[in-house]
């Protein structure tokens, strides 16, 4: 069984994405897998209650992960580092959007059954 749902924490699952996705093409190619770790996070948290928007999550993460190209590149020295292209970038800002306006629905929702209960 699902974890209850928490539209708050998969809103802030989604923005921690954001950064480490940032961050993966800014030279740190080891966070785009961390963002997708995110991403998963913020799907479990909407799959008991809001599996259509845990869906929607889903993929995008997957369409985000399959648009990672990564490269293995050597220094002068001899260092070996990754760098990594996203090809696919998550408009992650829809995605806060979507789930704020189902929280303020579900919000308004649980106000209307506890007046209609009065």
């Amino acid at each position: 069984m699902a974890r209850p749902s928490c539209l708050d924490c998969a809103r802030k699952h989604i923005a921690e994405a954001e950064i480490l996705m940032r961050e993966a093409v800014m030279g740190y190619a080891e966070h785009a897998w961390l963002a997708v770790g995110q991403l998963a996070q913020a799907e479990a948290e909407l799959l008991q209650d809001f599996p259509d928007l845990a869906h929607i999550i889903r993929a995008e993460r997957v369409n985000y992960l399959e648009g990672l190209e990564f490269q293995k590149l050597q220094e002068e020295d001899g260092k070996e580092y990754l760098v990594v292209e996203a090809k696919y970038e998550i408009d992650t800002i829809d995605l806060i959007y979507r789930l704020t306006i189902t929280d303020l629905e579900h919000e308004s929702d649980t106000q209307t059954q506890i007046i209609q209960k009065v």
